[in-house]
């Protein structure tokens, strides 16, 4: 099932939650902000790009990164 994951290039919030460990309603703001990209296919419908996990985790590498460095 992991490969099958790895393939696909869309992921559904429910998927992104639980792979970051997070609320669905978590995955829903950071969508309506603009920090986590997605195509809306209708109302309730909303994908998230596979490779936009992989930016959210560089940046809050970065960001943690950053803040331990001071």
């Amino acid at each position: 099932m992991v490969k099958a994951q790895l393939t696909t290039p869309f992921r559904t919030m429910a998927e992104v939650a639980e792979q970051l460990g997070v609320s669905p309603q978590r995955i829903q703001q950071l969508v309506a902000s603009g920090a986590i990209p997605s195509v809306r296919l209708s109302p309730r419908r909303v994908l998230i790009p596979a490779g936009a996990l992989q930016g959210l985790a560089d940046r809050a590498m970065r960001e943690h990164a950053d803040r331990t460095a001071r």
